[in-house]
C-alpha cells in the first residue's frame, strides 16, 4: 500500500494510516485468530433506540403518525439503511419500509423497531467475514426466497455474488444435487454483492 499512500500524498497532502482494529464510519475492521478480515457494525447497531410506542398506538396500527413520529421512523430507519452493508438478514424489511417514509402509519414504526432488534440480537461477530484465499478462483451467485411468516406478510428473495476458491473446477447443469455433492461445494468466499427484495408474484 505504500504506492498509493505515495499518490495520495502528492495530490492530497499527508494522510493518517491507520491499522487494525479501527473504526471507519461505523464499521468496524479486525482481523480474526484465523487471519480472516471481519467487517461488522454491531456497535453501531446497539446504540440505536426504537422508537417509543404507547399501548393506545399499538392497538391502532393502521392510524398516521404525529409529524414529530415521522422524524424518528425515518431518522432509524436510514441508520438501519446504513447499517445492512453488514446485516443483510434485515436489507429486505428495511428497504421495504422506505416506501412508507413520508407516510408512515404505528404499524411501520412497529416494524422498523422489530428489525432493529432482530439486527442487535445477532451480537459481536456477525458482519462480513473475508477469509485468505488461493486462486484460482470463480464468481459464484447464489439464490434463494423465502415465504411469508410471522415477522413478514411478504416473502422475499435475495442474490449474494460471491469470490470462491475454484481449486476442482466443478461444473453442475441441469441437476438436482445429491447431498455429497453439495457438500463438496462447501468452501469460504468472499461477499461481493447482496441483494435483498419483496419477491415477485407469479
Amino acid at each position: 500500500l505504500d504506492w498509493a499512500r505515495k499518490v495520495l500524498e502528492e495530490k492530497f497532502g499527508d494522510v493518517k494510516k491507520q491499522t487494525l482494529p479501527f473504526i471507519h464510519i461505523g464499521i468496524s475492521y479486525s482481523r480474526l485468530n484465523d487471519g480472516s478480515l471481519l467487517l461488522e457494525q454491531n456497535e453501531l447497531v446497539q446504540r440505536l433506540k426504537p422508537v417509543v410506542l404507547t399501548k393506545g398506538e399499538k392497538d391502532q396500527p393502521d392510524k398516521s403518525v404525529s409529524p414529530s413520529q415521522t422524524t424518528e421512523f425515518r431518522s432509524l430507519l436510514c441508520t438501519l439503511l446504513f447499517a445492512v452493508q453488514c446485516h443483510p438478514q434485515v436489507a429486505c424489511g428495511v428497504t421495504q419500509l422506505q416506501t412508507h417514509n413520508n407516510a408512515c402509519c404505528f404499524k411501520h414504526i412497529g416494524e422498523a423497531n422489530a428489525l432493529l432488534k432482530r439486527a442487535k440480537e445477532v451480537g459481536p461477530g456477525f458482519g462480513l467475514h473475508y477469509p485468505y484465499m488461493e486462486g484460482p478462483w470463480a464468481v459464484w451467485c447464489v439464490n434463494d426466497a423465502g415465504h411469508a411468516s410471522k415477522t413478514s406478510s411478504y416473502a422475499h428473495e435475495g442474490n449474494t455474488v460471491l469470490i470462491v476458491p475454484d481449486h476442482d473446477r466443478k461444473f453442475y447443469e441441469d441437476k438436482i444435487l445429491s447431498g455429497e455433492e453439495v457438500v463438496s461445494l462447501t468452501r469460504p468466499g468472499h461477499p461481493v454483492i447482496a441483494h435483498s427484495s419483496k419477491s415477485g408474484r407469479l
